[in-house]
């Protein structure tokens, strides 16, 4: 059974040239939602969720995630031909697609999440954020086969649903390993670091400051802790904003399933990382 990395007490050391803390020892899920939790301690509109708060956290992500490039680009349907169903096989798969990685950290078991609600009503979920420490980015066999037992297997493997999507949906739902494969690569030469695993607005909120006031949170909390951030996009126009917030791109990494020539065969991904004080 893998279980989050449990480490022993954080120690910290003064850099004499600096004057600033140093944070040594593997980044732990509790450092980090104990960081989140006195950043958002006197917060009205911002707060942590929890699994109370999942289904609404899965309505708002399948509203914001349904035309992500991403999304759009494992259910390969052609796009060429007229489909009145389309719109429900979308739902169904972005709504599974954001349960698999967001439904442990929204529970608290693997990391944390958060979210935004709108000012005039307290009860609606705008914006939303989830987060790993490195510790808990990578899921053992135990986590994984928890996780499909609540969720169930993904539509493109569901023998009633499998025919509803491209005939290389599978195929490019396997192929997101490379994310893991990279993100691992990338982050090697730091054991103090985040990962930005989900970060949504609701379409009709889009644009008004929620999503700055989000991402703001969390950079906040990885300078506290010492911690180095990390994402991936799969949008040019977004990478261009997280520039704004001090991200750099390591890399444009460009995934697709070998033998699979159809015009929408590959997705790009920019892989961005944004370090202390940078």
């Amino acid at each position: 059974q893998h279980q989050c990395y449990k480490q022993p007490a954080t120690t910290t050391s003064t850099d004499k040239h600096s004057n600033t803390m140093t944070m040594k020892g593997k980044l732990s899920k509790k450092e980090l939602q104990t960081a989140l939790q006195s950043r958002l301690g006197n917060e009205t509109s911002l707060s942590l969720l929890s699994k109370s708060d999942e289904d609404e956290a899965l309505d708002l992500l399948t509203e914001a995630f349904l035309d992500d490039p991403m999304s759009v680009w494992v259910a390969a349907l052609d796009e060429t031909k007229s489909d009145p169903g389309k719109d429900d096989k979308m739902r169904r798969l972005v709504r599974y697609m954001q349960a698999w990685v967001n439904c442990r950290l929204i529970s608290g078991s693997r990391g944390a999440a958060y979210g935004i609600r709108s000012s005039a009503n307290s009860k609606e979920l705008i914006g939303f954020m989830s987060v790993a420490p490195c510790s808990c980015v990578k899921e053992g066999m135990f986590e994984t086969f928890m996780t499909l037992i609540k969720i169930g297997s993904p539509p493109t493997y569901s023998s009633k649903e499998k025919g509803n999507y491209g005939p290389s949906a599978q195929k490019r739902l396997e192929r997101l390993e490379e994310l893991h494969k990279a993100r691992a690569e990338k982050m090697k030469d730091t054991n103090r670091w985040i990962y930005i695993q989900t970060f949504g607005v609701s379409p009709e909120q889009q644009g008004k400051g929620h999503g700055k006031k989000l991402m703001q949170v969390i950079l906040e909390c990885a300078e506290s802790l010492g911690a180095s951030v990390y994402l991936e996009t799969e949008s040019e126009k977004n990478q261009s904003m997280y520039h704004h917030f001090g991200f750099r791109t390591l890399e444009k990494l460009d995934i697709f399933v070998p033998g699979d020539d159809s015009s929408t065969s590959h997705l790009t991904n920019w892989l961005m990382r944004k370090d202390p004080n940078e």
